[in-house]
């Protein structure tokens, strides 16, 4: 099964790693970058 992931990730693994959140501990102050408005415009 990992192979298979594999061949689809490893094309583009910056898009994959964006997917996932490896690092969910941020140390106190630190921004979260899942929660970022910028990254999110707002539908009209």
């Amino acid at each position: 099964m990992n192979e298979e992931v594999e061949v689809f990730v490893k094309p583009h693994t910056e898009q994959y790693t964006w997917i996932l959140k490896l690092l969910k501990t941020r140390k106190p102050g630190e921004i979260e970058p899942y929660k970022r408005k910028e990254l999110f415009p707002k539908k009209k």
